[in-house]
């Protein structure tokens, strides 16, 4: 029997999400195990395995343009540089990072050089424990650290969990747009079918977790996966409820919990992250598998006593969601004024626009084909809404926290610039070698909203 997973993750249970008529769908992109088909665009000369093979697949399908903007990124000095706003990244707090880990002691000690438990170690599960115990679930009900097992980020559990709970060729549920990677994730080793799911909760609220997990006991054998990565990344003043406070405290032997210090913390470059799981088969299982993606004792050290510094803790998030809120608001106010329709976000580090209006036509090629626009004339790349399969061309995801507010401000100009060329012109005259219009700082020449620092 296949085993199915649903994946929800926090800032999708704190969004408002739009709803359409069937008669504006169009179908959405086929997704099956994207890694399977091996002779897929593959030379017979290939020095791999035919699983190696498969490996050969692009993580992300704008990975291209981001690599290119790694390579010529906007600054101050590089004016004419390309800014990627398809990175939910928190680089905003950086400073308070870099001073807080510089005063670690990882390397102190025999524990730093030796072998240990590859689940974790204790020090760093029982700050993880204490933290989600006080932060996500407010000490209502405690978290045990033999519940957690320690990995090189959320992607390495979600890749393990997609071996110990499924096989080839089984499925995995998600709802929505998802995070991209989620393909990768999930298939480019575990070989599981993503299966894309709209939606038919509405507005995600506790609800709806709970319809979530009544669904998943009366179809039996389903596991639910709760990606909780925003849970502290609240910038709007609402209360964050974790799956665990829905279930009281008691995850049974089908949810299980991953959190990581990539977007909470703005530390994607550590590898940190964790499972929280009641199963012990899960538990046991990690134990082994984990040997191949282990975080290594000095870093878990300089963890553990960072987590566990609570005034620290506090005074970072709460600057952190200071200052993701005034990003949020500055994308939200350039977008208003452009007049492009966006869900209203409460957590996380991006917005979900709608350029639909904007297609040369209702198709994924017409996407690609803005997509492409808005990353030649433009020089700025987004998520498009294809590779989060969601199941309406023309919606994108915009990241505004991994630049400066200065590169954010001169991204929003750009993107209006094409906006109102393509708004102006429309797709018959555009004449994309006559858009020469943006200056160095990005802000178009005849007139902006939008302008630079001074």
């Amino acid at each position: 029997m296949s085993v199915y997973f649903y994946i929800s993750i926090s800032t999708y249970l704190l969004l408002k999400q739009r709803s359409y008529e069937l008669s504006e769908s169009v179908s959405p992109p086929k997704i099956t195990n994207e890694h399977s088909n091996v002779e897929r665009n593959i030379n017979d000369s290939t020095t791999l395995s035919p699983r190696g093979t498969s490996t050969l697949q692009p993580i992300l399908s704008y990975f291209s343009l981001f690599i290119q903007c790694l390579q010529n990124p906007h600054s101050s000095d590089n004016p004419m540089g390309l800014i990627s706003l398809c990175v939910a990244e928190n680089k905003l707090c950086h400073e308070m990072l870099e001073e807080r880990f510089k005063k670690t002691k990882g390397f102190e000690g025999k524990e730093s050089f030796s072998y240990d438990d590859m689940s974790g170690l204790l020090s760093l599960k029982t700050s993880m424990a204490s933290l989600v115990t006080r932060k996500f679930i407010h000490d209502k009900y405690n978290v045990k650290p033999e519940s957690l097992v320690i990995s090189s980020g959320a992607a390495s559990i979600l890749d393990h969990l997609s071996f110990l709970l499924a096989s080839p060729g089984e499925g995995c549920m998600i709802p929505t747009p998802f995070y991209a990677a989620f393909v990768n994730d999930m298939s480019v080793r575990g070989q599981l079918n993503i299966l894309p799911l709209n939606s038919t909760l509405g507005q995600p609220t506790v609800s709806n977790l709970e319809v979530l997990w009544k669904d998943s006991m009366e179809k039996g054998g389903m596991h639910v996966i709760v990606d909780e990565i925003y849970a502290l990344s609240t910038f709007s003043g609402d209360k964050f409820t974790s799956i665990i406070e829905v279930l009281e405290g008691n995850l049974g032997n089908n949810v299980h919990v991953i959190w990581a210090l990539s977007k909470d913390f703005g530390s994607s470059g550590l590898r940190v992250g964790c499972l929280i799981s009641h199963n012990s088969e899960v538990i046991n299982g990690l134990n082994n598998v984990n040997v191949f993606s282990s975080v290594s004792n000095p870093m878990q050290l300089a963890c553990a006593e960072v987590l566990g510094d609570e005034k620290w803790v506090d005074e970072y998030l709460e600057e952190s969601n200071l200052r993701l809120r005034r990003a949020y608001e500055v994308v939200t106010g350039g977008l208003r004024g452009l007049g492009i329709p966006y869900t209203e976000a409460k957590a996380g580090m991006f917005v979900w626009l709608d350029l639909s209006s904007l297609l040369p036509e209702k198709s994924w090629e017409g996407e690609d084909a803005l997509t492409s626009l808005i990353f030649e004339e433009g020089g700025i790349v987004l998520t498009p809404g294809q590779s989060q399969k969601t199941s309406i061309p023309g919606f994108y995801r915009l990241c505004f926290a991994y630049n400066t507010m200065e590169s954010l401000k001169v991204a929003l100009a750009r993107l209006e610039y094409v906006v109102g060329v393509v708004r102006e012109r429309g797709w018959v005259d555009l004449d994309v070698e006559e858009m020469d219009e943006v200056n160095e700082g990005g802000v178009r020449r005849r007139g902006s909203s939008w302008v630079g620092e001074d």
